[in-house]
């Protein structure tokens, strides 16, 4: 408070650090809750839809399936694709929360790091996964719309399980060669070139 200038308001550290815990939110665990709330998103859009949504749900799939466009152009139109679908529910309380768990993504060091390696091993968009969900969702059919949307986002929880696998084997490979160099150091031991 300040004489004849009002009252301010300022953040504490507490709500400061919770925000910065809920920004490491893991890739698993946004999965998670994507297949939730957008498998029952995907339900509710199958009655709601209009055909202009489903072209630009097409249009987007195009881009997805188009190798010769950039990674960060198909990842675009992925992200696009499950917005749109958010928007089709008339809901801005699910597109909010699609959005959120989107943008987790990329603002959690933890899922950024795991989706960025899973891409370097080459695992992409799965876009066969996106046209049974358009394809659910142009019959109007939301139990078929929620189990493409699930089966596709447990797809997705199984692609980050291999990155983390691949993850692991490479932080064991590297702390053996570590080690290697070490005791062939100590042994006086010439180490084979590679």
């Amino acid at each position: 408070m300040r004489h004849r200038a009002g009252v301010y308001v300022i953040a504490t550290e507490p709500e400061e650090v919770e925000s910065n815990l809920a920004d490491n939110v893991g890739p698993f665990e946004v999965t998670e809750a994507r297949r939730l709330f957008e498998g029952e998103a995907a339900a509710l859009a199958a009655g709601t839809i209009e055909q202009a949504e489903l072209t630009e749900l097409e249009d987007l799939l195009s881009q997805m399936a188009e190798d010769e466009l950039d990674q960060s152009i198909r990842e675009r139109a992925d992200r696009d694709f499950h917005l749109t679908l958010a928007r089709a529910t008339r809901n801005e309380a699910i597109v909010s929360v699609v959005q959120t768990l989107w943008d987790k993504r990329y603002s959690s060091p933890l899922c950024a790091y795991l989706f960025s390696l899973a891409k370097q091993i080459g695992i992409q968009p799965p876009v066969e996964d996106h046209r049974r969900i358009l394809a659910a969702l142009q019959a109007r059919d939301p139990e078929g719309a929620r189990q493409a949307m699930r089966a596709h986002l447990t797809r997705v929880t199984e692609s980050l399980y291999r990155a983390t696998e691949h993850d692991a084997r490479e932080r064991t490979r590297l702390k053996m060669d570590e080690r290697r160099h070490v005791f062939a150091r100590r042994a006086g031991v010439s180490e084979p070139a590679e």
